[in-house]
């Protein structure tokens, strides 16, 4: 059991409340000056990892681009009993000679493509 896990943890849990677009490294200093402890590194992981236990976790929006709302409502051909899946990194030009080639696979399987990305 953390030392960390009573008074402190509540703390850190109620200033990120408080202010959303706080992190978890600035709530846990803020927390240390509070409490006077020495702020580590170990520290914050130690907070974090009790945060992340209690599914808390940083409160920064993120940024939600036009694609990914476009990808969340693609759905899944249920008709296919094979998929392959891949990744692609963001913003790198697709290597086509691959991509027609995965096509073809999936061609010949009856196979549905999923990208990572």
């Amino acid at each position: 059991m953390s030392k960390y896990n009573k008074e402190p943890l509540d703390f850190v849990m109620k200033t990120m409340q408080e202010d959303p677009v706080l992190s978890i490294t600035k709530a846990t200093r803020i927390m240390c000056e509070h409490f006077e402890i020495e702020y580590t590194d170990n520290v914050r992981r130690a907070m974090s990892n009790l945060l992340s236990a209690r599914s808390f976790t940083d409160n920064v929006p993120e940024e939600v681009s036009e694609l990914f709302e476009e990808a969340k409502k693609k759905k899944l051909d249920k008709k296919k009993d094979t998929f392959i899946i891949s990744w692609a990194q963001n913003a790198t030009p697709i290597h086509k000679n691959l991509m027609k080639n995965i096509e073809a696979y999936a061609g010949s399987l009856n196979a549905g493509i999923h990208i990572v990305a």
